[in-house]
């Protein structure tokens, strides 16, 4: 089973503030490692709901049953987009943060996607440009 959270930023601040505070990217990240009420009984309930005649429903079954022979059996993401100079300081101090205290069997993946300057805030733009031209 894989989990995620994605946060966005503009901030110059490096980490930028999206990492902290009571829904930062760490404290998410943080409570999909830590806690199987939100793991089992909120996201993996949520998507079983879902699950239930979707194409993919057999995939989720397997990761389903993995889950719950071994709640640390999971994969976890975060998902960090940016539009500013690349910099290892996003990304590294938090990871490795992350990391201590971690089941063995828990995996944890941060990515930070760069984006050109100032790009964040045109994103709302471009989606609907694109479901524009979709629906027509």
């Amino acid at each position: 089973m894989a989990f995620g959270e994605t946060k966005t930023s503009s901030d110059k601040n490096r980490p930028p503030q999206v990492w902290s505070g009571r829904s930062g990217l760490k404290k998410q990240l943080e409570g999909l490692r830590d806690s199987t009420a939100i793991k089992g009984h909120i996201v993996v309930r949520y998507l079983g709901i879902r699950a239930n005649g979707a194409t993919w429903n057999a995939a989720y079954m397997t990761a389903a049953g993995r889950y719950l022979a071994n709640p640390t059996d999971v994969a976890l993401f975060g998902v960090l987009v940016r539009d500013t100079t690349p910099h290892e300081d996003d990304a590294l101090g938090r990871a490795n943060a992350l990391a201590k205290g971690c089941p063995s069997d828990t995996a944890i993946g941060i990515v930070v996607l760069y984006l050109p300057p100032n790009q964040i805030a045109a994103l709302p733009g471009k989606v609907a440009s694109i479901e524009g031209r979709r629906k027509k």
